[in-house]
């Protein structure tokens, strides 16, 4: 995973969007730095689809 960011990065890239199921990688995704930013409730039925994004921009030094 962190090589794909790191060659999307590379090529100009800002950020990345996933998406998944709470059946599959939601878990996996959140322990690698990517957020929630959206969801579908019962799709499909009993489930719930999420959206997920992570910057790929170098955080920003405050000193």
């Amino acid at each position: 995973m962190t090589m794909i960011e790191a060659a999307a990065a590379a090529r100009g890239a800002e950020s990345v969007h996933v998406d998944t199921y709470d059946f599959q990688a939601l878990g996996f995704y959140e322990r690698n730095g990517y957020e929630v930013f959206g969801q579908l409730d019962d799709y499909p039925i009993g489930h719930t689809r999420f959206f997920l994004r992570k910057s790929l921009k170098p955080a920003e030094s405050h000193e």
